[in-house]
């Protein structure tokens, strides 16, 4: 029988955390106000540590008449400062709501569908939503680390837009999609 350290032992497994639902609320007219935190804390506590990330947890937008969707305010960013341990995005999921699709380019939307891109970091490069909307989460292609020193990660989306709404989704607020986060221990 092999002995694992604990640390090794909370390496493997040690946060898995899954926080979501981003871009809550989208309007189909003038802009509207949002109360209330937009970002939440999860908590996760192992045998032998305890780690609390603060993720995004909802957005607000606004469509406009041609489609494209202005995101109101800031702070879509993931932070924590009490934690021994080095954390990242390890892997996201895009998941549309019933009813909706996810484009891979803005030229090819159909009914109820959206196209849009996600960029982790100052420096990052923009990935199609469409690249994460699988069954499972998939893994980034380099985790993007969170800084420790009371710095933020900061996510940026481009190009949203949304195209050919059904009557069903006029003058109400819509969700087209969720995004699911899983956040981990550096390697």
């Amino acid at each position: 029988m092999t002995k694992t350290s604990r640390f090794n032992y909370i390496k493997r497994g040690l946060v898995g955390v899954c926080a979501a639902t981003m871009l809550t609320g989208l309007c189909a007219g003038a802009a509207f106000g949002v109360e209330g935190d937009d970002t939440t804390t999860v908590t996760v506590t192992t045998p032998a540590a305890q780690v609390a990330v603060t993720v995004p947890t909802s957005m607000t937008a606004t469509l406009g008449n041609d489609g494209q969707m202005s995101l109101q305010g800031e702070g879509a960013e993931f932070t924590y400062t009490d934690s021994v341990y080095s954390l990242q995005v390890k892997s996201l999921k895009v998941a549309p709501e019933t009813g909706f699709t996810i484009g891979d380019s803005a030229d090819t939307l159909a009914k109820n569908a959206f196209y849009g891109t996600i960029k982790f970091g100052v420096s990052g490069t923009p990935v199609n939503l469409s690249t994460y909307a699988k069954d499972t989460a998939v893994d980034l292609a380099t985790p993007v680390a969170i800084p420790t020193d009371a710095k933020a990660l900061a996510i940026s989306f481009g190009s949203l837009q949304v195209k050919s709404l059904g009557g069903a989704h006029a003058g109400s607020n819509i969700v087209p999609f969720k995004l699911i986060w899983t956040v981990g221990a550096a390697e």
